[in-house]
């Protein structure tokens, strides 16, 4: 599990989220150089919510190695 701090609360995403946004991203490449636009659209808006809470995590984490230097 990937710990995401989001505030005051704990959010997580597990290996398995993971692998699997890993996985969606990179059929969304596919997707998008075969240009199939809206198929790219409506796979995207399913993982927006794990996309944002990585992103938070990541945004975290450079505060976080910011504060150590």
């Amino acid at each position: 599990m990937i710990p995401i701090h989001t505030g005051t609360a704990v959010e997580s995403v597990t290996d398995e989220e993971f692998e699997k946004l890993r996985s969606t991203v990179l059929q969304l490449i596919e997707l998008q150089q075969q240009n199939h636009i809206e198929v790219v659209a409506a796979v995207t808006a399913q993982v927006q919510p794990t996309l944002a809470r990585l992103e938070i995590q990541s945004a975290l984490a450079e505060r976080a190695g910011a504060t150590l230097h």
